[in-house]
């Protein structure tokens, strides 16, 4: 299923010096599957065109407008060399900035960008 998710910037710098950011979706209904349990973080694998990343998911468990969201977490681990990588980093290299829209075609545990 394809939801719709935002770049939501954190307010502070991601370890390479841009926008710290997590994916928030637009509409938190739209999630397929079972969302975590709060404080729960559950692993997913992230594809885009320039790679595959190890994350992880949470669900957002505060009143407002991202309530019961699941939401992708900042922090990535790349499959091709094992490092560290933010995820502002991993889509500055798709062109996605802070605030940017992207699609994710979400199959069980596996996230593709597109």
């Amino acid at each position: 299923m394809i939801v719709s998710y935002e770049a939501t910037p954190l307010g502070r710098p991601s370890p390479e010096g841009l926008d710290a950011v997590e994916l928030f979706p637009w509409n938190p209904a739209a999630f397929p599957g079972q969302k975590p349990p709060y404080h729960q973080r559950n692993p997913v694998r992230v594809i885009i065109s320039a790679g595959t990343y190890r994350g992880g998911i949470l669900t957002y468990p505060t009143n407002g407008k991202y309530k019961d969201s699941v939401y992708l977490c900042p922090d990535l681990i790349s499959d091709k060399d094992n490092r560290k990588i933010s995820l502002a980093k991993m889509l500055s290299e798709i062109g996605v900035k802070a605030r940017g829209t992207v699609n994710v075609d979400i199959d069980g545990s596996t996230w593709r960008i597109i």
